[in-house]
């Protein structure tokens, strides 16, 4: 693997002086540096971070995602807020539909109102949505790690309006506002997007049985209805997801929850830059401990899934496998068998299109480094006052960006 090492001198007049850094060169690159023309152009260069809509499904792993996500250090949180309008149903334009038998009414009112709830968010207009916020959502938006109040507490329901608005006041001041909505559609959500020029929009899916395995415990939306709503609702939010990358390429950016917790590494720096986020030390050590247990629970499901729940699923949602990359176990044993992974990722619609991300992301960052003449393979680079010089690896370094 080449890498380059970007070294941007503090003092213009001693660039072309190169001192021999040997192994102190990861201690130099850490070191503050003062401002330079060049330093100048890497802090245009930076992203800002996006605001983050997450979309998924009850069951479906956002409670996983939503917690990292929105409890980083810069992130503002807000779990669910939709969940007073509709325990049990979800918007899309025009319409409310239900989640345990896929039936949909016409309602102008509430799917606007849902949109406007969901703008007031990402607004910080606190004073729009905060009588629908409870305190458990505030609890599980992790408040408690950001309220600086002793006194403060979140848990329980003694916890009036005036306690929870401690938290909610504080959105303004964080640089990402995060919220994992469950309750809306793809196509309902994708109305933000001209309304907020920072807000980005992730979907995570997830296999419609593990899906249904989780709701049977509690009993949510059984089957048939339950299957047959949310298949009908993924395929949808799929459908549109295809519309809304061409739309706004760099917005919109799906995510399988069998990746992030089989391969939360690759899946989260891929996430992270698409978020504007620092994928550094720290937030690697903080996800690997909140996906350290994951792995066995995307595959548990597997061991302990009704027969009912796994016939009347497959009956719902075989059409969403293929599209999805899904394996088609038609029975128990099948679904036992380990030998069946949990997705097949052999060119299903939506690898080809996080294949196409990536050689998006690839040929930018080629056409970047040859327009600033970055032409060192195999080398690591220095970058002075006076041109290029190409040197050889070292075994650890920081990048200034970091």
């Amino acid at each position: 693997m080449s890498l380059c090492f970007h070294v941007y001198f503090s003092n213009q007049k001693d660039s072309g002086k190169i001192e021999f850094l040997g192994k102190g060169m990861d201690r130099f690159l850490s070191y503050p540096l003062r401002t330079t023309s060049h330093v100048e152009r890497l802090r245009k260069q930076v992203k800002k971070n996006h605001h983050i809509l997450l979309i998924g499904y009850l069951g479906g792993g956002t409670s996983l995602l939503g917690d990292i996500l929105g409890t980083r250090n810069t992130s503002f949180y807000l779990y669910e807020p939709l969940h007073y309008m509709a325990r049990f149903g979800y918007f899309k334009p025009g319409y409310q539909c239900s989640m345990k038998t896929g039936n949909c009414w016409k309602n102008n009112q509430t799917s606007d109102q849902a949109i406007r709830t969901v703008q007031a968010i990402f607004n910080c207009d606190y004073d729009h949505y905060n009588h629908t916020v409870q305190w458990w959502q505030v609890r599980l938006s992790g408040a408690a790690g950001k309220v600086n109040d002793r006194n403060w507490n979140i848990s329980s329901s003694r916890c009036n309006r005036t306690c929870l608005m401690k938290y909610l006041k504080l959105c303004s001041h964080y640089d990402s506002i995060v919220s994992k909505i469950p309750r809306v559609s793809v196509s309902l959500a994708s109305q933000l997007l001209n309304k907020f020029s920072n807000l980005n929009i992730i979907h995570l899916l997830r296999d419609p049985r593990a899906i249904m395995n989780s709701r049977n415990k509690y009993d949510w939306t059984p089957v048939p209805g339950g299957a047959i709503a949310l298949c009908n609702k993924m395929a949808d939010d799929f459908l549109e997801s295809v519309k809304l990358k061409r739309v706004y390429p760099g917005r919109f950016y799906t995510v399988f929850y069998e990746d992030m917790v089989t391969d939360p590494f690759e899946t989260f720096k891929y996430i992270y830059t698409f978020a504007g986020y620092n994928f550094n030390a720290d937030e690697q050590l903080r996800i690997n401990k909140k996906t350290r247990n994951s792995q066995n629970i995307a595959w548990g499901w597997r061991n302990i899934i009704d027969h009912n729940v796994l016939k009347e699923t497959n009956k719902a949602c075989s059409h969403l496998y293929s599209l999805l990359g899904y394996p088609q176990v038609r029975n128990i044993e099948e679904i036992r068998n380990r030998s069946f992974p949990l997705r097949l990722k052999t060119g299903s619609q939506e690898d080809q299109w996080q294949e196409d991300i990536k050689d998006d992301k690839q040929s930018t960052e080629r056409n970047r480094k040859k327009r600033r003449g970055e032409k060192c393979v195999g080398e690591g680079v220095l970058m002075g006052g006076d041109g290029i010089r190409c040197i050889s690896h070292f075994s650890t370094f920081k990048s200034v960006s970091q």
